[in-house]
């Protein structure tokens, strides 16, 4: 019809499952409350499982290259690109992925951490703390001596060697292969993708001594936020941040609990809690990494600071 007006585009490479719940939990409802707050103004076309190209370490290149609009990124591959993100690998900080989330948020959105600037942060959200899951015998600290393990990034690549592991970084679409190959005996993992990714079918043992978290972003380059008409762009920032954090969290805590309750009920799993004298042995075992890091650097006193700050708070209920 003449005088109709074209909907402007957005692209999104996903390098993950469309099934994943970092997708539907997420991306998706992003999506939808983007285009339902401009109706008619923008249609937004996402590209999970790869589609878009790279790979699942190459996505900020495949968005700073104009391959898509935005991309989900883990920060974790560029550590030199987002040098503060370490503060959510210590061990401890977290009750779980609410807080962690949403305390992620809050300080990427506050100007807190390094690396943001030069794009929109569509979402900054967290895993659940990591804990470990493994194909051979995994049932008490002194088991981890020796074993080949998955980190999923260096923050926790380096605490599993303080607990005596061989560890060592393997992207998540890639573990299944590594631990069927023999390359990798297990893995730092938290219970969505032990199902999402498949890592069910070659683990049966389950150490669940808390972790880091691991943060991720869906990240939009500015010239493509800059292209779009104003009504969008503002729809764009009304469901980023805080918005898609809440949304994110709220979700995949009820689906965490979910598999949480299967991973218990399965006959062919052994789980371990572990007691409160490995947690202690753990923890001791992390404290020189933590004060080696706030050393380094008078910021990283400030940054661990103002996460705390953000965790009180949000226990605090505000």
């Amino acid at each position: 019809m003449a005088g109709e007006m074209t909907a402007a585009t957005l692209d999104i490479a996903f390098h993950a499952p469309a099934h994943s719940t970092t997708f539907t939990a997420g991306l998706e409802p992003f999506a939808e409350a983007v285009m339902h707050d401009a109706p008619g103004a923008i249609e937004i076309a996402l590209y999970p499982d790869g589609t878009r190209g790279g790979l699942l370490t190459t996505q900020l290149q495949l968005l700073e290259s104009g391959g898509a609009d935005a991309a989900f990124v883990i920060p974790g591959f560029t550590p030199e690109r987002f040098p503060d993100n370490f503060v959510f690998g210590i061990p401890g900080l977290f009750r779980d992925i609410t807080e962690a989330t949403l305390t992620y948020s809050r300080v990427v959105n506050a100007g807190v951490l390094r690396g943001y600037d030069d794009f929109h942060v569509i979402g900054a959200f967290c895993t659940e703390p990591f804990t470990l899951h493994a194909a051979k015998k995994l049932t008490c600290l002194a088991d981890l001596k020796g074993m080949k393990l998955r980190a999923a990034n260096g923050a926790d690549e380096i605490m599993l060697k303080q607990l005596g592991a061989d560890a060592r970084i393997v992207p998540g679409d890639r573990i299944v292969a590594a631990i069927e190959s023999g390359e990798i005996d297990g893995t730092t993992l938290h219970i969505g993708p032990l199902y999402d990714l498949g890592v069910d079918r070659v683990t049966s043992y389950d150490y669940l001594l808390r972790l880091g978290c691991a943060p991720l972003l869906i990240l939009m380059s500015k010239r493509s936020l800059d292209r779009l008409p104003v009504p969008v762009q503002e729809a764009i920032r009304r469901q980023s941040g805080e918005a898609y954090a809440q949304r994110y969290a709220r979700r995949v805590a009820a689906h965490h609990d979910a598999l949480l309750a299967k991973l218990k009920a399965d006959p062919r799993r052994v789980r371990t809690e572990p007691p409160p004298a490995e947690i202690e042995a753990s923890n001791a075992a992390f404290k020189p990494i933590v004060d080696g890091w706030l050393a380094k650097d008078p910021r990283n006193t400030r940054i661990l600071d103002a996460v705390k700050a953000e965790i009180a708070k949000l226990r605090a209920g505000a």
